[in-house]
């Protein structure tokens, strides 16, 4: 199963929660990681608090199943 990872540089669940470099911990726990990506402006309520990019990066992901 494809694996895409959306999270903000200030969501404080990934920053206090999950260890050291939780990004980089992905790959041993799914198979197919495609694409982690960081966004801006956001915490750990990215999609309401930044929808725009949100859509974005979701329709990226979806244009990126179609093409494999």
């Amino acid at each position: 199963m494809p694996f895409y990872f959306l999270c903000s540089a200030s969501d404080v669940d990934l920053l206090n929660w999950h260890g050291d470099d939780p990004i980089d911990k992905l790959k041993e726990h799914h198979a197919d990681v495609r694409t982690v990506r960081t966004v801006s402006g956001g915490g750990h309520l990215l999609a309401m608090e930044n929808p725009a990019e949100v859509n974005k990066v979701l329709l990226e992901f979806l244009a990126d199943l179609d093409g494999s």
